[in-house]
């Protein structure tokens, strides 16, 4: 590991930490939110999508929502600036593929489908990292077809939030917040 990426992965435990730590000051409303993906991911091939905009949200969500050491498998970005999320993402018991539609996509996905169990969701953002913004790439609903899976789609909302001025206009909620988390199925 070079001195660069070593220093990325540290700040990304340090930011994992202060993250589980930070989770605990908001308040999720999701209704039978969970009880849906439990039941779904038991019994059929599940892929979850993010809006890029909402990453921060689902992560604080998982952090609270999910059993401990959730198994899962997740394609991030292969740009450097994702390493600060690995530590993160698999703190949570996530499996971590590295990959997007302009860079090693099709490798992360060939690596993906060898490794895959088939009761595990697949976690996919599917708006990044150039956008556009919350525009489900076709691709997706390809591989949905192609592994018989469900496409369940998350989205948070909540009052106070900070959005920075990114091209995803990325959400951070303020402490003390109430998230509401949103999901639909994608046909």
């Amino acid at each position: 590991m070079t001195g660069l990426k070593q220093l990325r992965h540290a700040l990304g435990w340090v930011l994992a930490r202060f993250l589980k730590l930070l989770s605990w000051c908001y308040r999720f409303e999701y209704g039978d939110t969970w009880a849906v993906l439990k039941s779904t991911s038991s019994n059929s091939k599940v892929i979850i999508t993010v809006w890029h905009e909402d990453l921060i949200c689902a992560y604080l969500w998982a952090l609270q929502a999910l059993p401990e050491k959730f198994p899962a498998y997740i394609i991030i970005s292969a740009h450097r600036d994702a390493d600060l999320a690995i530590p993160a993402l698999k703190d949570i018991g996530f499996s971590v593929f590295r990959g997007s539609s302009r860079k090693r996509g099709v490798s992360a996905l060939l690596s993906f489908l060898k490794n895959a169990q088939d009761s595990l969701p697949l976690i996919l953002v599917p708006d990044g990292p150039l956008g556009p913004p919350k525009k489900l790439k076709p691709q997706i609903k390809k591989l949905a077809k192609k592994l018989g899976a469900v496409i369940m789609h998350f989205s948070f909302t909540s009052r106070t939030v900070l959005r920075l001025p990114t091209w995803d206009r990325l959400k951070i909620p303020l402490p003390g917040s109430k998230i509401i988390v949103h999901r639909e199925f994608v046909t």
